[in-house]
């Protein structure tokens, strides 16, 4: 399984969002997460990245920076 992240997608408030989903490929990742905002009400457009795992690494995402 491979580890994906969105923070562009757009939330119940004008904050930053962020989530994060473990898939086989992107295009899955990207339904689950789908899935996962429709059932709570949430919809539109979204990327979703790859976390690569072959490294020691934080990744922030989301600062409070809006």
């Amino acid at each position: 399984m491979r580890v994906f992240y969105s923070t562009d997608f757009k939330g119940y408030w004008a904050v930053g969002t962020a989530a994060v989903g473990v898939a086989e490929t992107v295009d899955e990742a990207a339904g689950l997460l789908a899935e996962e905002l429709a059932s709570r009400g949430l919809y539109g457009g979204f990327t979703v990245k790859e976390i690569q795992l072959d490294s020691k690494k934080a990744l922030i995402l989301c600062d409070g920076n809006y």
